[in-house]
């Protein structure tokens, strides 16, 4: 071939490189439509210019670049539109269209052949098919750290020095000591009683628990109940007629293990709730369970200031 026979030709790969990527780029929105399979004559007709010399001429290897970059942008547009929000729907529609009439198995040889017709990648694509111009990414600039300035000094906070005295306890303490003490004695002493009368080993907590006297050793005494049964020494029952207590062996870890389970509750008793429990169970016949301690002057039936002193006082039993 002259040189004049290879530049003309040359001139007409070019020509055609150019008019091929001018309609990609008038219709764009055409050739991106999920619907649209022209999108592969366009690389086809590239790849034909290519073998017919476009890849011995430098200018025509640059246009068919841009081509193939441009037709690289709109396949992934073509992608982006494809309906992958509902994978569901598409395998759906392609089980209606290739599967067999019974089951679900796909008659992969049907659905080969229709690819096949479609022109869809001959052959396995680049890594880099859908990726469009390479942009490095830019360098973030490094900030100079500035040394945090350090504020007025403060003292040095150190723990309290704690002599033997401040380890031994209080007065209250060593009173609600005593007065757990006498309330398990008393519920394991009626809870004996009780079985050796024939009954069941239990006791009534209302017989056991209320002062008619004393609203607020009343409150005590469901204070104290609660650490009882906190640390497993007292069992709770209720059934349709009263609440009755047991006294109880504290569990150890192969009880949770076998299905005992921890349960909180929280009982509020105030003034009016109190009175009424007292009379329906603190009867003239009612046995006096718990021995009553000395009464303050403002205890006295009387008196009103249980209503706000105790009436928040809440017990928590685990």
């Amino acid at each position: 071939m002259s040189d004049g026979a290879s530049s003309s030709n040359a001139s007409s790969i070019r020509a055609q490189l150019r008019d091929l990527k001018d309609n990609v780029d008038k219709h764009r929105t055409e050739y991106a439509s999920t619907g649209s399979s022209a999108l592969a004559g366009v690389i086809d007709k590239a790849n034909s210019l290519w073998q017919r010399g476009a890849k011995d001429d430098s200018r025509a290897g640059a246009l068919d670049a841009s081509l193939l970059n441009v037709t690289s942008g709109i396949g992934a547009e073509q992608a982006g539109n494809l309906d992958k929000a509902t994978p569901t729907a598409f395998l759906h529609k392609l089980l209606m269209k290739y599967k067999f009439s019974t089951g679900n198995a796909i008659k992969w040889a049907e659905l080969a052949s229709d690819v096949a017709m479609e022109r869809i990648h001959k052959q396995v694509p680049a890594v880099t098919f859908l990726l469009g111009k390479f942009e490095a990414p830019a360098k973030k600039e490094k900030k100079e750290r500035k040394r945090k300035e350090q504020g007025p000094s403060e003292p040095l906070q150190t723990a309290d020095n704690v002599d033997v005295a401040g380890l031994r306890e209080v007065e209250e303490d060593k009173a609600q000591t005593a007065r757990l003490r006498v309330l398990a004695n008393a519920l394991r002493e009626a809870a004996v009683a009780a079985k050796a009368d024939g009954r069941e080993r239990r006791v009534n907590m209302f017989h056991l628990l209320l002062n008619p006297d004393s609203f607020s050793q009343t409150v005590e005494n469901f204070f104290d109940l609660a650490f009882l049964v906190k640390d497993g020494w007292v069992q709770v029952m209720c059934d349709d007629q009263c609440a009755w207590l047991c006294d109880a062996t504290p569990p150890v870890t192969d009880d949770y293990q076998g299905g005992l389970h921890r349960i909180q509750n929280i009982l509020k008793l105030d003034h009016p709730t109190y009175k009424r429990l007292c009379a329906k169970w603190c009867t003239p016949d009612a046995p006096q369970l718990l021995p009553k301690r000395a009464t303050a002057a403002h205890d006295q039936p009387a008196a009103a200031a249980g209503d706000t002193q105790a009436a928040g006082k809440k017990a928590r039993t685990e």
